[in-house]
């Protein structure tokens, strides 16, 4: 404790009773960790003045946490007592209020402007680090305590268990014996399951064989590597410092039980969070399970953190160090990366227990993140160490700068500052001259910098190679510096690539797939050394190789197409290189062209939020400032930020309002429409869906009009009003009719009129459905389905694939509802489209309920709540709440019921009531009512009930209701007789003695 500020060691644990378990188990962690706490369970005793108390605690301790939950955002008690901190520390700078929210909810007002300590959905070991993070960020200090199996109340304030939710890992033994099975049906021949990898990537070829000295920093590294639960490391110095060659020489001393995979920001493979997935499959030391556990990422059965269930599952104690290089590459202003699908990946990781895995971050700023320990690297190398890199330079290249007098060695180390980059690169310009050694060192003092004096060494073909590099910014081939370097011959390109090399300026980076070109790059720190500072030769350069990039990406589309994400780099590049050179025009007509023809079908919008949000801060052209509205709108949908969704697509409705584009106006008052309804606001959307249909006139407009009458009737089928569904479907119909009679005839209008069929045909199913025609239903989606497929719709397909097993499951074919589900859950795996991965999993919870298969259920349950956003994540809830009922654990899904019961409490009171909303309402209270034993809340459950079967007491509807609230009292036999009544759930038989 001597490190901590004396006087921020002591803390009063503001709380609401209901949240006691909370601030019971943090009092205890902080305890654990030195400090003191003050709270109302262990320090107000019987007969004491209870506010007086407060008021005392408050006081005498130095800083306040406010457990933030519904209860206690409500409580008075409460927010008088986090008020006295934010007082005494109105700007935060202090740290004196540090809110900790442990359940779904929002602060309000003054609350709103401190950033919160996130436990919500974290297990023990991540939230005891979040939290001593938080208090104390010199040193988080891992602490040890038993984490709850079946929880009791405590007996006392030291026998406290974590009140958060479980590890996923549960399941981790069904998955590997699934895994075993697998394997074990398709042997791999000729493979020796005894191997045991080592490197999976090589470290890079310029860090020589053996790296001298760096034991302080190697041994900071080991200590931190070695603290229980350490996960993310960060190694932080400046660029040229020598980072890497400290990272190989760490990694080369790392015992030979340990995998190491090293990938860079500038390398190739590129630094993403399929690469990594990639690498920590590649760590399994028996090569069938890898080639499976490869197999299963490369086809996209499972989403980024369902793989990374699995493939930490068949690891299990395996020892794995990830190292991610020149990470600042990836990171924003703040600190925090860009890449939101590699972040939830590290952040899930980082959250886990029961696995070895550990992420080494190289980079040099520091990332901003509670659960990442930084380790320094701020000093050179000592001269005789520097004198021994030199050696070993001379010995790979077969050139000395040796032996330099000590004028000279004087001058090289005060202006290399001992940091072997810069040696490194003096070395390559002057190894084996001592004549020009001793002139380079003459003109760096004069005041020339080094990169001034190696483009002044280069002749004119390597320096154009070298400006071509920089244009660039990512590895790329000889064939790419062709097409900027058009005077040059491909083998005149050759020799000056590997003079480059030679000199230390360029680097290989690797190939894609074996039969590809080598890709080579500059180091990205040195990038702004070789760009001209001609801004016209600049932006030309930068043209040409954006559209060399966009031929690239045409070409391998005509021969191969495109199957995936990792298939649109080369368009993706031609965006970005587009932006650079400032031609927003062009890369938002490519990223319009890209999202309409894969990106939305795909459901995987998102891809374009960097260069969308790039976009909208250069360009002021009114119609491209809508479109990039338009499309953060549905990029943020899709990565479940639903309020901000709604809130660029508005902003778009006002520009276009001020262009009078009514084709353009329809379209937006659809998509408006859409972001209302994923947050529940049916009535909303359907006044947008209305306009939208009102306003339309002719041309595009129609088919646009056709899309609206189509969400009408969803938002109809939601409000039980199925007559009037049938209705919108029909004059939809009509309206595509007619488009596909000849007003539209291009094959993108032919794709998108293949798609609206399809959700035509599923809307239907749906109908069919909730009325109880479960052959019609299955029917419909099924063509529904194929019509989705063959025009790249695959989020409708699988969506209509996951209607089709409801459908079977009411009609009795279990059997069929798994395989159409599966097949569903396939489909959203390969989108990670979080709306469709909460329905699919959801649906699986469902089926392996039916089936007792609880670890499964689970499993699946799990999937939908991570995946679920706004109100589609109050059904996930529910049903990893039944899941948890059924597992004997009755605090974890008295958590899932609340969640759950507080999502679909958010929407509106103005919004008319849904039945679907109503149902789960209902099945949550009933929860609430089996594990309290509370008539209050079975009265409430019969009130939701009967409300839901007022507005829709269809066939299918019914059955539904009957066959959730029959999973809820599977394991209960005369409970919640009102309810039973209601749905004619008969009891469940008691067991036979």
């Amino acid at each position: 404790m001597d490190e901590k500020d004396p006087e921020l060691q002591s803390f009063f644990i503001s709380y609401a009773t209901e949240d006691r378990d909370w601030a019971e188990w943090i009092a205890v962690e902080l305890e654990a960790a030195g400090y003191l706490t003050r709270y109302q369970t262990a320090d107000i005793r019987p007969g004491k003045d209870f506010v007086h108390e407060m008021q005392k605690g408050v006081i005498s301790t130095s800083r306040v946490i406010a457990v933030l939950t519904p209860a206690y955002l409500e409580s008075q008690f409460g927010a008088a007592e986090w008020r006295v901190a934010f007082a005494q520390d109105p700007s935060g700078e202090l740290g004196l209020l540090i809110p900790v929210r442990v359940r779904d909810c929002e602060p309000p007002g003054l609350l709103m402007t401190r950033v919160y300590v996130d436990l919500v959905g974290s297990d023990e070991a991540a939230a005891r680090k979040k939290l001593l993070a938080a208090v104390d960020k010199e040193r988080p200090r891992p602490v040890s305590a038993a984490f709850p199996g079946a929880r009791v109340r405590p007996s006392s304030p030291r026998d406290v268990h974590f009140p958060g939710a479980s590890s996923a890992a549960s399941n981790d033994s069904k998955i590997i014996e699934q895994m075993g099975q697998q394997l074990l049906a398709h042997p791999a021949d000729g493979l020796d399951s005894r191997s045991r990898p080592r490197m999976i990537r090589p470290l890079p070829g310029f860090v020589p064989p053996h790296v001298t000295g760096r034991e302080k920093v190697v041994g900071e590294l080991r200590a931190v590597l070695e603290r229980p639960g350490a996960v993310l490391t960060a190694l932080v110095g400046g660029a040229g410092v020598g980072k890497t060659a400290a990272v190989a020489k760490f990694a080369r001393e790392r015992g030979s039980n340990c995998a190491i995979d090293y990938l860079a920001a500038g390398g190739y493979p590129p630094l993403n969070a399929v690469t990594v997935l990639e690498g920590l499959a590649s760590a399994h030391s028996d090569l069938r399970i890898r080639a499976a556990l490869l197999n299963r990422i490369s086809d996209r059965d499972l989403s980024v953190l369902a793989k990374l269930d699995t493939v930490l599952s068949a690891l299990g104690g395996q020892r794995v160090l990830i190292i991610l290089d020149d990470l600042e590459h990836l990171l924003d202003d703040d600190g925090k990366l860009r890449d939101e699908t590699l972040l939830a990946l590290l952040d899930d990781l980082s959250g886990r227990d029961k696995h070895a895995v550990q992420v080494l971050l190289v980079t040099t700023q520091r990332p901003r993140s509670p659960v990442v320990t930084s380790v320094g690297m701020l000093d050179g190398l000592p001269p005789e160490e520097l004198r021994e890199f030199l050696s070993g330079l001379a010995s790979a290249t077969g050139k000395s700068l040796l032996p330099m007098s000590s004028r000279q060695w004087g001058l090289f180390t005060s202006l290399t500052r001992t940091w072997p980059r810069p040696a490194e690169r003096i070395h390559g310009m002057a190894a084996g001259r001592p004549a020009a050694l001793q002139t380079l060192l003459d003109t760096m003092t004069s005041g020339r910098t080094l990169g001034e004096l190696t483009v002044a060494a280069l002749g004119d073909i390597e320096l154009d190679v070298a400006q071509a590099f920089a244009i660039y910014n990512r590895p790329v081939s000889a064939e790419a510096i062709m097409a900027l370097v058009r005077e040059a011959t491909r083998n005149r390109i050759a020799e000056a690539v590997t003079s480059l090399i030679g000199r230390r300026i360029v680097r290989a980076a690797g190939k894609r797939f074996e039969e590809d070109e080598e890709r080579f790059s500059l180091l990205p720190a040195e990038r702004a050394e070789f760009l001209t500072a001609d801004a016209e030769v600049r932006t030309t350069l930068q043209r040409r190789a954006a559209h060399y990039f966009y031929r690239c990406a045409h070409e391998f589309e005509a021969a191969a197409g495109l199957g995936g994400l990792i298939d649109l780099e080369p368009y993706l590049n031609s965006i970005e290189l587009y932006l650079d050179c400032g031609d927003g025009e062009r890369a938002l007509r490519i990223m319009k062209e890209v999202d309409h023809r894969y990106l939305k079908g795909w459901g995987q919008t998102w891809v374009l939020a960097v260069y969308l949000t790039r976009l909208s801060s250069i360009t002021t052209d009114t119609n491209a400032l809508v479109l990039v509205d338009s499309l953060l709108g549905r990029a943020l949908m899709q990565q479940g930020k639903l309020h901000e969704a709604v809130e660029h697509v508005l902003r778009a409705g006002r520009r276009n309002a001020e262009l009078r584009d009514n084709e353009n106006q329809v379209i937006l008052l659809n998509q408006l429409g859409v972001s209302y309804l994923a947050q529940g606001w049916v009535g909303a959307a359907l006044d947008a869906f209305d306009e939208s249909v009102e306003i339309a006139n002719s041309g595009r407009e129609l088919w646009s009009r056709a899309d609206a009458r189509y969400n009408q009737a969803v938002c109809l089928i939601e409000l039980g009003r199925l007559d009037a569904a049938t209705r919108s479907v029909a004059c939809a119909r009509q309206d595509l009719g007619g488009l596909v009679g000849g007003e539209l005839t291009s094959s993108t209008d032919d794709a998108d009129n293949g798609r609206l069929a399809a959700r035509l045909l599923f809307a239907e199913a749906k109908i069919a459905l909730e009325r109880g025609e479960y052959v019609t239903s299955i029917m419909l989606a099924e063509r529904a389905s194929e019509e989705a497929h063959s025009n790249g719709a695959k989020i409708l397909a699988g969506t209509c694939d996951d209607l089709r097993a409801w459908a079977y499951l009411l009609d009795g074919d279990d059997a069929s509802a798994i395989v159409a589900a599966k097949t569903a859950h396939r489909l959203a795996a390969e989108t990670s489209h979080p709306n469709l991965l909460r329905i699919t999993g959801t649906t699986l919870a469902v089926l392996h309920l039916r089936r007792v298969d609880l670890e499964n259920a689970h499993a699946a349950a799990d999937l939908a709540v991570r995946s679920g956003h706004g109100m589609p994540g109050a059904g996930a809830y529910a049903l990893r709440g039944i899941v948890e009922w059924r597992r004997r654990r009755r605090r974890p899904a008295e958590d899932d019921f609340a969640r759950g019961l507080a999502i679909l409490r958010r929407v509106p009171n103005s919004e008319p009531k849904l039945y679907d909303s109503l149902d789960f309402s209902a099945l949550q209270l009933a929860g609430m009512a089996l594990i309290r034993h509370s008539t209050s809340d079975e009265a409430s459950a019969l009130a939701a009930y009967q409300s839901a079967i007022e507005i829709a007491g269809f066939a299918g509807v019914q059955a539904r209701r009957r066959i959730l609230f029959r999973e809820l009292v599977a394991d209960d036999h005369d409970g919640l007789a009102s309810l039973r009544e209601l749905l004619r759930v008969r009891a469940t038989p008691l067991p036979e003695p």
